[in-house]
């Protein structure tokens, strides 16, 4: 659906590692930044899914665990789109915005709704502009879009349900990932790294 370019440079840690001061196990994904590392979980009893969520133009996703991504009731996919020129200030971002509304709307007409939603914020307390989509007349499966500006990329959290997932239920799974999100300052972590290692 998505049509702008996206960059697939994050890796899945298949094991538990000490990233920044942090714990990170299975099923969490890392992406380096050119001024953040993001750190990005997955709502509990979900998995990771790589392969088929690039198939599908986006960089990842996460689904409940036991489903396949094409049956899953619920998906979270998440597209990381590199700035190659300059740094995506508010107007790009409120350009990009607008330009994703106009896309849902020429596809599920005129009936859509949308509506901001208020105070969304990641782990590190950083705003994201985050919308909500519905269709009162007819089933429509985008349910939530979430934008992160990292000036040198943009992180976009997509919410997709099927008919017989309730609404409600997803976007509270929506929004604890979108909450647990971190966006790590990189010389940060390089800093906290370096006095660890002073120390012991």
């Amino acid at each position: 659906m998505r049509l702008i370019k996206i960059l697939a440079a994050f890796f899945a840690l298949a094991r538990v590692i000490s990233f920044g001061g942090d714990t990170v196990e299975s099923n969490v994904s890392v992406f380096e930044g050119e001024e953040y590392a993001y750190v990005i979980y997955p709502p509990a009893g979900y998995q990771l899914i790589t392969d088929e969520a690039a198939d599908a133009g986006y960089s990842m996703a996460y689904i409940p665990r036991g489903h396949s991504y094409d049956n899953a009731k619920v998906v979270i996919d998440i597209n990381i789109f590199k700035m190659t020129d300059n740094t995506a200030d508010d107007a790009f971002v409120t350009g990009l915005v607008a330009d994703d509304i106009m896309q849902l709307k020429k596809q599920y007409g005129k009936g859509l709704t949308v509506r901001p939603v208020d105070s969304v914020y990641n782990a590190n307390n950083m705003l994201l502009p985050t919308f909500y989509f519905n269709d009162t007349t007819k089933f429509i499966p985008t349910v939530m879009l979430g934008y992160f500006n990292g000036k040198t990329e943009i992180i976009i959290f997509q919410l997709s349900i099927n008919k017989v997932q309730p609404r409600f239920e997803a976007e509270e799974v929506f929004l604890e990932c979108v909450n647990s999100f971190k966006s790590l300052i990189k010389g940060d972590i390089n800093e906290r790294n370096k006095q660890r290692s002073e120390r012991n």
